[in-house]
């Protein structure tokens, strides 16, 4: 039962859960734009979708070649 309660107090909070490449699983709490927004204004997932497709490839596998 309590359990059950934990899993739905951290519902109520937004936090979502996946299972990652590895096997493991990870909790996570989608941000609002406002949140998001670092310290020099900009937001970094407009910021990343305004590179070329290459760009942003490079970015999420993280080759710097």
């Amino acid at each position: 039962v309590k359990l059950e309660e934990a899993r739905k107090e951290r519902e109520e909070k937004g936090v979502k859960t996946f299972v990652g490449e590895d096997g493991k699983t990870y909790e996570y709490v989608e941000l609002s734009k406002e949140e998001r927004i670092g310290p020099g204004g900009l937001d970094p997932i407009e910021v990343l979708q305004s590179l070329p497709q290459s760009m942003q490839d490079a970015f999420q596998s993280k080759d710097i070649e």
